[in-house]
């Protein structure tokens, strides 16, 4: 999340430097623009790939959040910034279920979308209190707990078209999970990050290096190799709800 940092003489006042500006910080405008309308920008970028986008969404709608946490008057752009997120994390441009899940009957393995989406979701809880999105949150939450725990890796489908298991993708769900838990004071994660941990020390670890493999099933070449940017994303989450083991 970019903040407008103008480069202005330091001797101006803030009432000053935000009559220039317009205001002294805020979304970047070219935040602002796709947040207005998105889609273009992820084809003009190829980024096609659903999986992908809502990826890339989930990242803002916690940037949103770090934005008004450091700068609390800034709180009405991020809220904006979230109110846009969700709902084009429930078109039918993101969502593989053709729009919103609230209504689908088998939530199925479209881990990686769900797994985003929980986070965006809990974003928005965290930012504003609000419990817009509770019932879906919590239907989502439950059904990646229930998938984790019942997997006989540990981990959680990235998509329903492929077998493969990533702990870099599980990372992100078991974080959804531990989000909704401090958002609604519950415990529905402990369990399922408690097992994918101990399913990682002695069935998902590389014995040379100590650090987590690519991906858990060994259906692809690299699968048993570790990765830099799937570790990058692994502990991005990992700090949250196991700081000592990212550590």
């Amino acid at each position: 999340m970019l903040l407008l940092a103008p480069l202005i003489p330091h001797h101006y006042s803030d009432r000053e430097v935000a009559q220039i500006e317009g205001r002294l910080y805020g979304l970047d405008p070219v935040l602002e623009t796709f947040l207005d309308n998105p889609i273009p920008t992820f084809r003009a970028n190829g980024i096609d790939d659903k999986g992908l986008r809502v990826t890339v969404l989930s990242n803002i709608a916690e940037g949103c959040v770090n934005l008004a946490l450091s700068a609390p008057e800034d709180e009405e752009y991020a809220v904006d910034c979230l109110d846009k997120v969700v709902k084009t994390a429930l078109s039918s441009s993101v969502s593989p279920y053709g729009g919103s899940p609230s209504h689908v009957s088998s939530l199925g393995n479209h881990g990686i979308y769900l797994s985003h989406l929980n986070v965006i979701l809990g974003a928005h809880k965290r930012l504003t209190g609000s419990n817009e999105y509770e019932r879906l949150n919590r239907r989502i939450s439950t059904h990646l707990a229930s998938r984790s725990l019942q997997d006989p890796y540990k981990h959680m489908r990235s998509y329903t078209s492929m077998q493969g298991r990533w702990p870099s993708d599980h990372a992100v769900t078991l974080y959804s999970l531990y989000l909704f838990d401090q958002n609604y004071d519950g415990s529905l994660s402990e369990k399922p990050i408690r097992e994918w941990l101990e399913y990682m020390k002695t069935k998902g670890t590389d014995s040379d290096t100590g650090l987590p493999v690519s991906e858990v099933t060994g259906g692809w070449t690299y699968s048993k190799y570790p990765r830099g940017c799937a570790l990058s994303m692994t502990i991005r989450y990992m700090t949250a709800f196991t700081p000592e083991e990212a550590k």
